[in-house]
């Protein structure tokens, strides 16, 4: 096989501090990229600064409403780019320094490659916090075993970390830029492409670290409420199908809605 080209889209809203971190461990990796863009979707802070730091290319977007589109964003990001494999990774997200390097043998040792690779998760860090991976799990000849991998459910999987073709997203559009705000524009885009047969795998040999940060529960609920609502209004099959979605309004409800039923549109088979 010819020598790939792999290159990272981190998309980002502000978070200075974390894009540092997250920018470094892209930097530093074993397998260097032949090309890094970060796409900034409305930041009030200055990110072009540590970008230039690290000397990534940047890539700002715009909207006349302030709400964040990280599908547009992401899109933006690997049509920019010249590359047979695309890594993905958000603004909270310090991968392993080993990830591309170990994405790649996987890669090249699949014999489908219409395939979406993804790490298993590490933990949470703080800002501040040392970043050591050697806490969670030893490096071993087993990270690039295929065969090791698990198959993960369309609905289970994250856009946070994943490696993918770019003839893929080119093959399937990419994700769709009609989600605004928190949620959904994942899930749709992996439902979409296992669909039309790709498929999911995680490693749950490699690991990546969150960088923890405060979220606004109420903010994020109604973002994920009207974004599931689009959703169904593409595949209203969805109905029929238990969706991970009711774990994050629970999740939220919890917070502030303690007492609230579940959502109309995700009570299916009678289940309360």
């Amino acid at each position: 096989m010819k020598k790939l080209k792999i290159a990272a889209v981190v998309n980002c809203y502000n978070r200075f501090k974390e894009l540092d971190l997250v920018l470094a461990a892209i930097k530093g990796q074993s397998r260097k990229l032949d090309d890094i863009v970060v796409v900034d979707d409305q930041s009030e802070e200055n990110m072009k600064e540590v970008c230039d730091k690290h000397k990534v290319r940047y890539i700002r977007q715009e909207y006349p409403l302030k709400k964040a589109r990280p599908g547009q964003a992401r899109n933006k990001g690997w049509q920019d780019i010249g590359a047979d494999l695309v890594l993905f990774v958000d603004n909270d997200i310090i991968i392993d320094e080993n990830y591309v390097e170990i994405m790649e043998k996987i890669y090249k040792g699949a014999k489908d490659k219409n395939i979406i690779l993804m790490a298993g998760f590490g933990g949470d860090i703080k800002i501040g916090e040392p970043v050591k991976f050697d806490r969670i799990i030893p490096h071993n000849d087993s990270k690039t075993d295929f065969s090791k991998l698990l198959d993960l459910n369309w609905d289970y999987a994250g856009s946070n970390n994943f490696m993918i073709a770019k003839a893929l997203l080119e093959k399937h559009g990419g994700f769709d830029e009609n989600y605004a705000g928190w949620g959904e524009e994942d899930i749709e885009l992996f439902y979409r492409m296992t669909k039309e047969g790709v498929k999911l795998y995680i490693n749950p040999s490699l690991r990546f670290l969150h960088i923890w940060h405060p979220i606004n529960p109420t903010e994020r609920r109604n973002s994920l409420y009207q974004n599931a609502l689009y959703t169904l209004s593409k595949y209203p099959e969805m109905k029929n199908i238990r969706r991970r979605a009711w774990e994050y309004f629970r999740l939220f409800d919890n917070v502030f809605l303690p007492n609230r039923e579940k959502p109309e549109f995700f009570i299916i088979n009678g289940d309360k």
